[in-house]
């Protein structure tokens, strides 16, 4: 049986308690990093954070609902990435992402990419150029710490949200514009009826 090629592989899925701590990211690779992300794996899980290891078997077509469908679990995501830092393959996928996935994202997307050299002949080297698992720990980590950060930060009633725009602009902040942001803040709030997923507030607070 022939594999379908437009297709990413969930090689590991982050379990549903490091999902409902916010401690899970989701991690895009291919070739080389998949390896080195699977490595990673015990030692991601032995810091108490966990990920969604996504093999990209196609590079174009994206399978981007496979990727939206972990997102709308982690809202973190990292891509180990062999190509360069300047027009790569992370690149293309951040950018794709950040267009059609924003609203799942509660932190930057991080890019483990080579800098923008040629990779070198010697092994030793080539060690300081490409990515490795080690990297990709450090980048869960950094992730994680992120989101909760924010998390802990965000305004939790309309009085600290008020404070925000205050300290963010002051007095430069139009009353009208200040009228029409808190217009949005409401209805994103408000009891309606309608189901609005946790992350909608938390970005409408975080505004």
């Amino acid at each position: 049986t022939c594999l379908p090629l437009n297709k990413a592989h969930l090689m590991s899925k982050a379990s549903d308690a490091s999902v409902s701590s916010s401690k899970a990211v989701t991690v895009l690779t291919y070739l080389h990093g998949v390896r080195e992300a699977v490595n990673a794996i015990p030692e991601i899980q032995a810091a108490g954070h966990d990920v969604d290891l996504i093999e990209l078997r196609s590079l174009k077509p994206l399978d981007l609902e496979t990727i939206r469908e972990s997102l709308s679990r982690t809202h973190k995501l990292c891509i180990l990435d062999e190509s360069t830092q300047s027009g790569g393959v992370g690149a293309s996928i951040s950018a794709l992402v950040g267009e059609e996935l924003f609203d799942e994202l509660d932190a930057p997307v991080r890019r483990l990419c080579m800098d923008d050299a040629p990779v070198p002949y010697a092994a030793s080297m080539e060690k300081a150029v490409v990515k490795r698992g080690s990297d990709l720990i450090e980048a869960v980590r950094d992730a994680v710490a992120m989101s909760v950060r924010a998390e802990a930060e965000k305004p939790k009633d309309e009085n600290s949200y008020q404070q925000v725009l205050d300290g963010a602009f002051g007095d430069r902040l139009d009353k009208k514009l200040r009228a029409v942001i808190m217009l949005a803040y409401h209805k994103l709030m408000s009891s309606d009826g309608v189901d609005k997923p946790d992350k909608f507030k938390s970005r409408a607070q975080r505004c």
